[in-house]
């Protein structure tokens, strides 16, 4: 059912583009082939270049910045792990002099 809802939005997308174009068609063809168009590019052309070198720059800026709160976080998130890991050897070497006590305080009962 999905699949034929596709196609038909597919099908009535592609007959709306084809009607669009049959429309303009007539009006495309009454413009000359060759215009003079009068426009000061170079002031375009200055700004599009102050424009794309700050948002380069902003766009550079925020990636560090993004990059630097994941290092930040992955190192916080390792910090707490050698923690955790840290806490539990010393717990099992707690309990390894727990039992060496236990076997000791076993051989002085004996004799």
């Amino acid at each position: 059912m999905i699949e034929f809802i596709a196609i038909l939005v597919l099908i009535f997308s592609f007959f709306g583009i084809l009607v669009f174009l049959i429309s303009k068609v007539p009006i495309l063809l009454k413009f000359p082939k060759k215009g003079k168009i009068d426009f000061n590019f170079e002031i375009f052309q200055r700004l599009n270049q102050k424009l794309r070198s700050y948002f380069s720059e902003r766009f550079l800026e925020k990636s560090l910045l993004r990059f630097k709160i994941l290092a930040l976080k992955t190192e916080n998130k390792i910090g707490f792990w050698l923690e955790r890991l840290r806490q539990k050897n010393q717990l099992n070497k707690r309990e390894d002099h727990y039992w060496e006590e236990l076997e000791r305080a076993k051989k002085n009962r004996l004799k």
